[in-house]
């Protein structure tokens, strides 16, 4: 055989499939990688702001022209967190914020705020403990811990980014949760389990697809159809379970009866339902389109029971409970207003009387670090981290997100760098073994 074609064949057969399998080896024993991402390209792990039509590319940098815009990252491996460090300039926006999606689909994302003008401009006292900071228009709490003990009511506190641990004592009840009526699309269940893993049983009509997000004993499951996905009965090996910002019931057979949690409810009827009466915490309301804001809402408050006639009614607020007991509490957030901060811009407007919304708010408790100015004109840099121990990567892909909530068009930000670090377990050369050829 001629010794050109041996060599070739020695190539092909032994030398490329070899140093193909060491890099395999070395990227999953890493238990640390760094992606710097370039603003104006794709790079071998990291792709491109998109959609196109939203950025401008720019020298140094792209401009975001609407948002939100995003990019993937493709992992060689599993990673548990991953810090980002966003460097940009010439925001015309009051908020922006960074976002990792939390689901298959990459609908759901969790934020961390980059730079909160709102925030730095207001001119209150400040308490801060690590990353969490309580605003006070009056000083009232001279510590995070007193605040957290006996927090403010719901009228004068707002919330922004700032979920903390929920309390678990005395949640010791068994059996199990059976949702039993129709729901339409899809559906976001908080479980909280003292050991073991959610065993969910699904009847629908439709295609659908079930994502576990795991933080201990609790587990977030985002149960995701098609426009055309019913879901008739979900039954969920535990009795804490909590339906997240809400829910989308299908047409009924008979009344209803479902428990409110938290600071806002609003109801849509669809067409299909049309013009009906929910009975919202024993007050009558007619919905094509309804609002009701609660006040004063604590941990130890009664749930508001909705009762729902017809159905085909789209039901959003905090959390919904299908039973009245037992129920637990799994954000801190519930029982306080959201977080859209834009709202309190009308305390500098002229019209800004006695009655606007904000004037009634002496308590934000935020997390939310500041970004530092680094010496180049202009250029400032922010930090955020997140848990991915249990993000969902189709195709070994996570998606990230820039958002500028309430901008209209127009150069609303430059971004001039973006910088990842991912971490996770070391592995053993047996692990990446089974993990390679698994």
């Amino acid at each position: 055989m001629d010794e050109k074609l041996k060599l070739k064949i020695y190539y092909l057969f032994y030398l490329i499939p070899a140093a193909a399998l060491a890099y395999l080896f070395w990227q999953n024993a890493k238990p640390v990688l760094e992606v710097r991402c370039d603003t104006n390209g794709k790079t071998p792990l990291c792709g491109e702001l998109v959609p196109t039509s939203r950025t401008a590319a720019v020298k140094y940098g792209v401009v975001a022209k609407e948002e939100p815009v995003y990019f993937d990252v493709r992992l060689p491996r599993k990673y548990d967190k991953v810090e980002a460090e966003i460097e940009y300039s010439d925001l015309r926006n009051d908020i922006f914020e960074f976002g990792v999606a939390r689901d298959e689909a990459r609908k759901n994302f969790d934020f961390a705020p980059m730079e909160n003008k709102i925030l730095d401009n207001l001119g209150w006292s400040k308490l801060r403990a690590g990353d969490l900071v309580l605003y006070q228009r009056k000083p009232v709490y001279k510590t995070m811990s007193s605040f957290l003990m006996s927090p403010g009511n719901f009228k004068e506190t707002l919330v922004y980014r700032a979920d903390l641990a929920p309390k678990i004592e005395n949640l010791s009840a068994g059996g199990k949760t059976v949702i039993d009526f129709p729901v339409k699309e899809k559906i976001k269940l908080m479980i909280y389990l003292k050991s073991g893993e959610p065993d969910i049983e699904v009847d629908a009509t439709g295609d659908y697809k079930i994502s576990i997000t795991d933080a201990g004993n609790f587990k977030r499951a985002d149960i995701v159809g098609a426009k055309d996905t019913v879901f008739n009965k979900i039954s969920v090996n535990s009795p804490y379970v909590a339906i997240l910002d809400g829910i989308k019931i299908g047409g009924l057979n008979k009344e209803l009866k479902i428990y409110f949690a938290g600071s806002r409810f609003l109801a849509v009827a669809d067409t299909a339902g049309g013009l009906q009466k929910l009975n919202v915490a024993g007050r009558t309301v007619d919905i094509k389109e309804a609002f009701s804001q609660y006040g004063e809402i604590f941990e130890d408050i009664n749930l508001r029971e909705v009762s729902v006639p017809k159905g085909n009614v789209e039901m959003g607020g905090t959390m919904f409970f299908v039973k009245a007991a037992p129920v637990f509490y799994p954000k801190y957030e519930p029982l306080y207003a959201g977080g859209d901060l834009s709202e309190i811009y009308p305390v500098k407007s002229p019209q800004a009387g006695p009655r606007s919304e904000f004037n009634r708010v002496n308590f934000i408790l935020a997390r939310y670090e500041p970004p530092e100015d680094i010496g180049a004109v202009g250029i400032k840099r922010a930090v955020a981290g997140f848990d991915i121990s249990s993000t969902p990567t189709p195709n070994r892909k996570i998606r990230f997100l820039f958002s500028l909530p309430n901008a209209g068009r127009g150069d609303l930000v430059k971004i001039t760098g973006i910088k990842l670090k991912f971490s996770g377990e070391k592995f053993g050369v047996a692990d990446i073994w089974r993990k390679i050829f698994k």
